[in-house]
């Protein structure tokens, strides 16, 4: 069984170096993630004091955790954020389990249903299976084979660890991996969390479309790292409440007005 607890983390990073605040965005995608789930601890790993009107707004809900970037794997030195991330997220869910999620993945529906299981990813089309949603138990064997993975040393099909990489280790690398695992890992389809796609033309669907949308979805991935100048950097409430593209649609249906103003709190 995967334990009820939810596992969030967001180390800074140099805008130069692609770092980003905590925005509008992810203020909806956190608080979807609290809503849902009503009684369940989230925690909130960080490296640094999140400055951010939004933030403030959740912390009350949120499980702080003070946690150290990882700087290397194996003696291989880490450059940039996303695979401290990457390394982080996986060291936690083997000491706790429960489930990880990106700050930019929005869900629309609990996944209670889902913590049945031992392990659960989900795919994104044409990579493999993406890290930015993972449940599992404690002390995983999966997780654990996956972080050994790193190892300079590992004979494993498809390890190796490229510091200046970008999904090798935390996309297709566990694809790869999920063969030896076929009776232990739960894989779902792209239209769980990762559809629309992270392209161009996914981006104009998951915030333009005026006819797209997916029954079978629990949330959506925001793209973040892509999505961020056209959608994500300026986005506000009143964006949510009058724009007719599917995503605006997916919150209002999924959250309140008040909650969209971010009005959480019983004042």
């Amino acid at each position: 069984m995967i334990p009820r607890q939810f596992h969030f983390v967001s180390f800074a990073a140099p805008s130069a170096s692609g770092g980003k605040p905590f925005a509008y965005a992810n203020y909806l995608c956190l608080w979807s993630v609290i809503k849902a789930h009503p009684g369940a601890t989230c925690y909130f790993y960080h490296n640094a004091p999140i400055e951010s009107e939004w933030f403030d707004r959740l912390k009350p809900f949120l499980t702080m955790v003070e946690m150290k970037a990882p700087t290397d794997i194996f003696g291989i030195p880490i450059q940039r954020v996303e695979h401290q991330a990457d390394i982080a997220r996986l060291r936690t869910m083997i000491a706790h389990g429960g489930v990880y999620l990106d700050t930019d993945i929005f869900l629309e529906k609990p996944l209670d249903e889902l913590l049945q299981h031992r392990y659960v990813m989900g795919i994104e089309n044409g990579m493999g299976l993406c890290n930015g949603v993972i449940m599992s138990e404690p002390d995983s064997p999966f997780l654990k084979e996956w972080l050994q993975a790193y190892h300079p040393g590992s004979q494993r099909e498809g390890a190796g660890f490229d510091p200046e990489g970008w999904g090798e280790m935390s996309v297709k690398f566990p694809e790869i991996l999920a063969r030896d695992f076929a009776d232990y890992v739960t894989i779902l389809p792209p239209s769980a969390f990762y559809q629309p796609s992270g392209s161009d033309r996914g981006l104009e669907i998951l915030f333009d479309s005026l006819e797209y949308d997916c029954a079978e979805s629990y949330g959506n991935h925001l793209w973040a790292s892509r999505a961020w100048d056209g959608y994500l950097r300026n986005m506000t409430p009143q964006d949510v409440l009058e724009k007719p593209g599917y995503f605006y649609k997916l919150v209002r249906r999924t959250l309140t007005e008040a909650e969209i103003r971010g009005r959480i709190l019983n004042d």
